[in-house]
């Protein structure tokens, strides 16, 4: 397996590159959140790297040249990012991959840069957000994302009303729901804000993959995975959406790093799982979804049928 390293001082961007021994005609933008993030986004590109394509883990901040906190990140940055792989790496075949905040991000790229073939969404959001400085209390007042120095549209949850890792009861959850659940709920009531916020997919023309957990304890992704998949259907949306919502999944869901290489980050996972109570009470569940290992779950379709893994759409 082949590393390389990028700065946003040199390179446009700032991220880390897994790539197999033999190269690849493959490659997915892995978009996981900050350049020191719970779960690195480089350790899900080398976990793709295991399988025969080529992994660009881009971090969003918290690296020298980008923004200390999730706050006007800007998009631009992904343009020299699929300009390397295509002219550097000659990938024919690009696709983003997003994990919670990541989902967003992964969504507009394909929206605002031609040529990415598939988008994957897990633990998505349906809409942007409002930032927040490097603590994750103080709301900005700015996107969380920007595109040619203008905000992308936006909702505002409030997590001053909430202390974001305290566990709540909420009406609208059968389970405990963090503070930050209940803020991204609150903001969601807004359907004017909503409506403009909501991320334009079609305009992606890339085929679309949607995993959630019903047991998401950190925003309602269920929700904004039947968002999405509605709204595409109104849209008469021609490339192929499939939406998976796994019932006792976390929002810790998705690709999991190699776990023979991974050891120590493994180690952590009693850690995880106090953070994270659903996927405490069924990590088992939480990490099955490798996406090369082609699990068969069913899915939340009208057709009901089961869902191939996702190496069918990378």
């Amino acid at each position: 397996m082949l590393h390389e390293d990028f700065s946003y001082i040199k390179h446009g961007f700032a991220g880390h590159l897994a790539e197999p021994d033999n190269g690849s005609d493959r490659a997915v933008i892995v978009i996981m959140g900050g350049e020191q993030s719970l779960l690195p986004g480089i350790k899900i590109a080398e976990r793709l790297a295991d399988y025969g394509i080529t992994g660009l883990a881009v971090s969003l901040f918290g690296a020298e040249g980008i923004p200390d906190s999730p706050n006007q990140c800007p998009l631009e940055m992904f343009e020299p990012a699929v300009k390397y792989l295509r002219d550097a790496k000659k990938i024919a075949h690009i696709s983003t991959y997003g994990q919670s905040m990541g989902s967003v991000f992964a969504a507009l790229t394909a929206q605002y840069i031609d040529g990415i073939e598939n988008v994957v969404m897990v633990s998505p959001s349906h809409v942007p957000f409002e930032g927040t400085t490097k603590d994750k209390k103080t709301m900005t007042g700015h996107s969380v994302a920007t595109w040619r120095g203008r905000d992308i549209p936006f909702v505002k949850p409030d997590f001053g009303k909430v202390k974001m890792p305290k566990y709540y009861r909420h009406s609208a959850a059968k389970y405990k729901v963090m503070g930050m659940w209940i803020a991204f709920y609150d903001a969601y009531r807004d359907k004017t804000a909503e409506k403009e916020a909501f991320l334009p997919l079609e305009k992606t023309g890339a085929r679309i993959l949607l995993i959630a957990g019903g047991a998401d304890e950190a925003w309602p992704a269920e929700y904004s995975v039947n968002e999405i998949r509605t709204y595409l259907e109104n849209k008469h949306y021609e490339k192929e959406v499939r939406a998976v919502v796994y019932p006792n999944v976390s929002h810790l869901t998705g690709m999991m790093p190699n776990r023979e290489r991974e050891k120590k980050l493994y180690r952590m996972i009693p850690v995880i799982g106090f953070l994270y109570r659903s996927f405490g009470k069924y990590k088992k569940e939480c990490m099955k979804e490798d996406l090369c290992q082609r699990p068969r779950h069913e899915c939340r379709r009208r057709n009901e049928r089961p869902e191939p893994g996702y190496e069918d759409i990378l």
